[in-house]
């Protein structure tokens, strides 16, 4: 068994535009509060078919990202995962399954603090995207262009070993993220990635 996943990730935070995570640098004010979000288009974990749903990682640390001083984290998945899909998404996106996505169990030996479902809205028209996560997530980013008119990206980042190969930077006009125990982010232009993911891994 194991998984194989497609799809589109978001990844937001905090932090000003680029996040220095990307570069193996400590974040802004030694700290990072930020999201990662999975729109799984086609997949399966452990024979369950998982294609349309949604995951997000929450995560707040003091610190370089490999080396944190403090660590709060959690999942939410969507809530129209059933019981077996929930389990499987659980076990996969806290990295308990190994493979790509084991990075996240290495970030935090005891798991995320709190798994939960919540309704997750995740929409892009190739440019603009918006993500809403339960009460805990609002943010609306608009992709950076540069001087040539094509998106402006970032390859072979560290965080692309995580991700993939190829994130377009982006801006939040809006973040709100809010993680349990820790006070409530609202902000605005800070940093936003996003790109495609391809995972592929037998346990």
């Amino acid at each position: 068994m194991g998984y194989e996943l497609r799809g589109r990730f978001f990844e937001a935070c905090d932090c000003s535009v680029p996040c220095p995570c990307w570069f193996e640098q400590e974040p802004d004010e030694d700290e990072c509060t930020g999201l990662i979000a999975w729109q799984i288009e086609r997949g399966t974990i452990n024979g369950f078919d998982v294609a349309g749903l949604t995951v997000v990682s929450l995560s707040q640390h003091g610190g370089h990202r490999e080396r944190p001083q403090h660590l709060h984290m959690a999942l939410v998945v969507d809530e129209r995962a059933d019981d077996g899909q929930f389990q499987a998404l659980s076990d996969a996106f806290t990295g308990q399954l190994g493979g790509p996505l084991g990075e996240l169990a290495r970030m935090e030996e005891e798991g995320p603090q709190l798994i939960e479902r919540a309704p997750v809205s995740f929409t892009t028209d190739g440019r603009a995207t918006q993500l809403r996560v339960g009460p805990r997530v609002l943010v609306e980013s608009e992709l950076l262009v540069g001087a040539n008119g094509r998106t402006i990206t970032i390859n072979d980042g560290v965080l692309a070993n995580l991700l993939g190969p190829i994130g377009e930077a982006g801006r939040a006009r809006t973040f709100e993220l809010e993680l349990p125990a820790t006070p409530k982010i609202d902000a605005v232009a800070r940093s936003t990635t996003s790109g495609r993911f391809g995972y592929a891994h037998e346990v």
